[in-house]
């Protein structure tokens, strides 16, 4: 793989379903943060606060990243 390949890769957009576009990178980032934040969560046995609206978004964006790693 070229260092030209690498740079297009991280700099590709990622169209998400319902929210908007996205880089990869920034995309891939959102989605760990947000995975981890729910792990915490249910490591404290905290489970108020998130929404159904949080999961599908998660969903939304998980699915567009697996699409688009798909592809690559």
């Amino acid at each position: 793989m070229k260092l030209k390949d690498l740079i297009t890769e991280k700099s590709d957009k990622i169209q998400i379903p319902g929210v908007g576009v996205s880089s990869y990178e920034n995309l891939k980032r959102n989605v760990n943060k947000k995975v981890q934040d729910l792990l915490k969560r249910s490591k404290k046995g905290s489970h108020i606060g998130v929404g159904e609206s949080q999961f599908k978004l998660l969903g939304v964006m998980w699915k567009a990243l697996a699409d688009y790693e798909e592809k690559q």
